[in-house]
């Protein structure tokens, strides 16, 4: 039998560190939901986790500050490719 482990950014507990890595700040804005912010301290976006049936999945959405509304990027298997998502998008 063999086991797969996952990527240490795919675990929830890790999105501060997917966060980082790409230069932005996770801050918690409620239950299976974060808050990125740039350097400059303005909010970039969302991510958030979406349980589905083969485990969860990371939405992120971005800030769309003419609307003054989120929208959504895409869905993700791991939060590091949903942040480098965000981070494209800018």
């Amino acid at each position: 039998m063999s086991t797969m482990t996952a990527s240490p950014l795919d675990d929830t507990a890790d999105v501060p560190a997917a966060a980082r890595s790409v230069r932005f700040h996770a801050t918690a804005a409620g239950p299976g939901l974060w808050r990125l912010i740039d350097v400059r301290g303005l909010v970039v976006g969302h991510l958030r986790r979406v349980p589905a049936p083969h485990g969860d999945r990371f939405r992120v959405e971005r800030y769309h500050p003419g609307s003054r509304s989120f929208r959504v990027l895409g869905e993700f298997w791991s939060c590091a490719q949903a942040v480098e998502c965000l981070r494209f998008a800018r």
